[in-house]
């Protein structure tokens, strides 16, 4: 453990420094370590205090350097995934530094470390921090997150933030910046941060926010592996529609008239588009099926759009007995239409319940079926 940090500390590299105070070093420019340069400890002693793991995983290392009067405990994180609650102390002394790289952390807690000068969290995933108690705060790197605002207004030392690849709009979002203090920012992120450009939804949920059918679940987020709800659906074709007057008449005691859903449900009722799950439920919050999709999309294109729906293609999935007699033709109809398919094992699973990026495809080809 402790050779990985020393040779660490002593390649100088670019993306792990020390926020340390040394005494002068032959040939350095000035009395101090600058932050992500080519500078060395190679002329300076380090004493090793302390090393070991600590209960909950953290691996941590304390040592001296020869002529600094601090002594530091450096505090890292390797192993799984989940939300970290970082230790005040370790071994007896104060944290002063931590750093957590490429994991999924969607959330940290370094409210214990009133030591701390250095904290580096890059390429995971918090949304949100608190710096409230790390008011000796001289180093912070947060690359590569999900942050959309961070309030350093309480942290005077603090000398040098990096945030890039991040979702702020402006520089503004970052409160209590201090005019002495050296930013790496970047508003590039402007997108969904969980769809990459890479990830094979990418250019559906592209397509179905640009064209108003569906929006984020918040606004960097689209969500692409939580269910699709009947209501959802249902305010997804009535934007298709272009929102038109609904009616004022509400079959369906689930859905009140204040709910968001309440006129594209009312409206999609109307035309023909949806059912209910009874005389008198539409079930809005029920997650949405895949054969309940196709049918669907299928009365939507025959009685709204007044599409020809008569094309129909053999259905040769092996379990095709489970698709329920109403969805039978609507799938058929969406198969010969290349708006949904089977799975590779050659099922359709017509009850498994559909994500929101199989729905964006599913849009995406339905309006090329319709074109």
């Amino acid at each position: 453990m402790k050779n990985k940090i020393v040779s660490l500390f002593l390649a100088a590299a670019v993306t792990l420094s020390v926020s340390l105070t040394l005494p002068v070093i032959a040939g350095a420019e000035d009395n101090s370590l600058d932050y992500k340069t080519s500078r060395r400890l190679d002329d300076a002693e380090i004493t090793d205090i302390a090393e070991g793991v600590t209960a909950d995983g953290f691996d941590y290392w304390v040592f001296k350097i020869e002529g600094a009067p601090e002594i530091y405990a450096y505090v890292y994180y390797f192993g799984e995934d989940k939300d970290l609650v970082f230790p005040g102390k370790v071994a007896g002394y104060g944290v002063t530094e931590i750093a957590v790289w490429e994991k999924a952390l969607t959330s940290i807690d370094v409210s214990a470390c009133t030591e701390l000068e250095y904290l580096e969290v890059y390429d995971n995933k918090l949304t949100s921090i608190d710096l409230s108690k790390n008011t000796k705060l001289e180093w912070l790197d947060l690359e590569n997150n999900r942050l959309t605002s961070l309030d350093v207004s309480k942290n005077p030392n603090l000398h040098y933030i990096d945030v890039r690849g991040n979702y702020f709009a402006s520089e503004a979002d970052i409160i209590g910046l201090k005019d002495n203090t050296s930013l790496y920012f970047d508003p590039q992120n402007s997108g969904f941060f969980d769809v990459a450009a890479d990830d094979w939804f990418a250019k559906f949920a592209d397509f179905v926010v640009a064209n108003g059918y569906m929006t984020g679940l918040g606004k960097f987020e689209f969500g692409p592996d939580a269910q699709m709800t009947r209501g959802m659906l249902a305010t997804v074709l009535y934007s298709s529609a272009g929102k038109p007057a609904a009616p004022a008449a509400n079959p369906f005691s689930d859905v009140s008239a204040e709910a968001w859903f309440a006129n594209a449900v009312k409206w999609a009722f109307a035309n023909g588009v949806v059912s209910g799950t009874s005389g008198t439920t539409f079930s809005p919050g029920d997650n949405i099926t895949r054969e309940q999709i196709a049918a669907i999309l299928y009365k939507y294109a025959e009685k709204y759009l007044k599409i020809d729906v008569s094309s129909n293609a053999e259905l040769t999935f092996t379990d095709k007995g489970d698709i329920s007699d109403y969805a039978v033709n609507a799938v058929k109809w969406c198969v010969s239409k290349g708006i949904i398919s089977g799975y590779p094992d050659g099922t359709f699973l017509p009850l498994n319940q559909a994500t929101r990026a199989e729905v964006a495809a599913m849009l995406y080809r339905f309006d090329a079926a319709i074109k």
